[in-house]
């Protein structure tokens, strides 16, 4: 799959340079391929929760090749770092259309759900260590009831994000199995969120991200994800299409996706009110 994966690279869409590099000008060899880019130093001496996360990379259209710059080495997820979803279904149990934004660099996300009507519409934002509400995207629209790492939960859960938190995390994951069916587990330290914190993912036997689970402050969030599909661009990354989110096991989402898209121009400005506190 590999090959495949590099075949898209021929697009411009991607051809931008790639993260500052965590391995600076010594990519690492793994099976015989260089890996460089935001991988986390120490990467190669955890071969095998990495050849795993490799896999899921793979998988999911975020393993590409670098060749920007002079440097020729694969790059895992740094040029995958945005993405929206288009999905039209429930949240908290009301039929809704919902925009899902989320950059991992910020980190920043913007959630909009509206009713199908178009008559009630809530907008939640959090960027950097900051966190407020709007009325349309831009537009200020009140202080948030919730932290910032509150709303930085529903991205992080989500399959594309297991790849780059994965990767920051390469020289301290852990690979298990399932027991129940064999399937490959990675644990994934989230610094974002707090020390001691994990995310569970559990990847299909193609190594899509089909389950993750994260517990933080007394709650515990899931998400479980089917029906993998290329982007609305066709540059062969995929998302799951159908979206299911719980919290402390009563769904909080079940959304079906109308649309992704890879790598959107996301901008987060913050509001005077927010910036003046």
């Amino acid at each position: 799959m590999i090959a495949a994966s590099l075949a898209a690279l021929a697009t411009a869409v991607f051809a931008t340079t790639a993260m500052a590099d965590s391995l600076g000008a010594k990519p690492v060899v793994i099976d015989g391929y260089r890996y460089g880019g935001g991988l986390a130093v120490g990467a190669d001496k955890n071969v095998d929760a990495v050849r795993v996360l490799i896999k899921a990379a793979d998988a999911m259209g975020q393993l590409r090749d670098n060749q920007y710059g002079g440097s020729t080495y694969l790059v895992i997820g740094d040029t995958t770092n945005a993405m929206r979803v288009d999905a039209d279904g429930t949240w908290n149990g009301a039929k809704s259309h919902v925009v899902i934004d989320w950059d991992y660099r910020v980190p920043g996300v913007r959630l909009d759900v509206s009713s199908p009507d178009g008559k009630t519409r809530a907008i939640t934002v959090a960027a950097g260590n900051l966190a407020w509400d709007e009325k349309t995207p831009g537009v200020f629209g009140g202080q948030a009831a919730t932290s910032v790492n509150d709303r930085l939960i529903v991205p992080m859960l989500m399959p594309s994000e297991v790849i780059l938190e994965a990767r920051d995390a390469a020289d301290t994951i852990k690979l298990s199995r399932d027991p129940n069916n064999g399937h490959d587990v990675l644990t994934i330290p989230l610094p974002k969120l707090g020390a001691g914190v994990n995310m569970v993912a559990t990847l299909d036997a193609d190594s899509h991200p089909i389950h993750t689970v994260i517990a933080y402050n007394g709650h515990t969030y899931t998400g479980d994800f089917t029906n993998f599909l290329s982007d609305r661009m066709d540059m062969m990354v995929q998302f799951s299409h159908h979206i299911v989110l719980q919290t402390d096991g009563k769904e909080t989402a079940n959304l079906d996706a109308n649309w992704h898209q890879a790598n959107p121009y996301l901008i987060f400005p913050v509001p005077k009110e927010v910036a003046a506190k």
